[in-house]
């Protein structure tokens, strides 16, 4: 089933998309910014992105840039969906390596341009184009249950790693092997480095991999030091 992650603040917008789309098949899931819409493209890993322009507080270029300059997602289809029907709004999407629609838009010519670039994305893909670099291929990621330690915090929570590195027993070789600068972590808590107050439970961060100092299972991870007697 083709999974596509949609980025629309309209609801009303939104709705007509969802209709159509899961009366296609489709598998959608749905945002209504940037941040929300990160946080769902690194959890779901959707075979395609259709996003508005328009959106609070970052933009829907911001978005599609940081899909284009990440190696794991760089490669993934992506339909902007406007109202913006200025020539130089076409012309950027183009060199974005991005499909463009205007609002209102024909039902018929989203679901075809989904389904033409998600099939030409798996043909490349299966064909092994030469030279390609093989992050650019879209990757099932396994959930690994981690605490991270970092100088001042312990992170626990939810990783995401390629099948091979999951298949480690140790945790930390696990993280080292793994090329990526930061890993995407869901379902975070922080706390102090001994266990003590809870600074932030946000529900995803990216953990840049320079800062983190040892990672252990969650259920072989250390334990506070017990608190001394005065």
């Amino acid at each position: 089933m083709t999974k596509v992650l949609v980025v629309e603040d309209q609801p009303s917008v939104m709705q007509i998309v969802r209709y159509h789309f899961e009366n296609e098949g489709f598998q959608g899931v749905y945002a209504g910014d940037v941040e929300e819409a990160w946080r769902l493209l690194v959890s779901e890993n959707p075979d395609a992105v259709v996003t508005d322009i328009a959106l609070p507080t970052a933009d829907g270029w911001t978005l599609i840039e940081k899909i284009r300059n990440d190696g794991r997602y760089h490669g993934t289809p992506i339909v902007v969906l406007t109202g913006l029907q200025e020539p130089e709004v076409a012309e950027r999407a183009k060199k974005l390596g991005c499909a463009y629609l205007t609002k209102p838009f024909a039902a018929t010519a989203l679901l075809n341009k989904v389904k033409t670039m998600v099939k030409e994305n798996s043909g490349t893909k299966a064909a092994g184009a030469p030279g390609m670099d093989m992050q650019t291929h879209r990757i099932d990621l396994v959930p690994v249950g981690v605490v991270v330690l970092l100088d001042r915090f312990a992170l626990e929570g939810t990783i995401y790693m390629p099948p091979e590195l999951a298949r480690f027993s140790d945790a930390w070789e696990s993280i080292h092997r793994d090329p990526r600068s930061f890993f995407p972590m869901t379902n975070a808590r922080v706390t102090s480095i001994d266990g003590g107050q809870l600074v932030a439970a946000p529900a995803f961060l990216e953990v840049s991999k320079a800062e983190v100092n040892a990672v252990f299972p969650v259920d072989v991870a250390p334990q506070p030091p017990p608190p001394t007697e005065e």
